[in-house]
């Protein structure tokens, strides 16, 4: 579940999928040039 600010400024939870956590994670992963250590 992500929290988003919603155009009432009230936090909504927006359940999303497995598979586009894993994606946000890898785009972060290699965004950030994270590695082993």
């Amino acid at each position: 579940m992500r929290f988003t600010s919603g155009t009432t400024g009230t936090s909504k939870g927006v359940v999303i999928m497995h598979r586009s956590v894993i994606e946000r994670v890898e785009a972060a992963n290699t965004g950030l040039q994270l590695g082993p250590g």
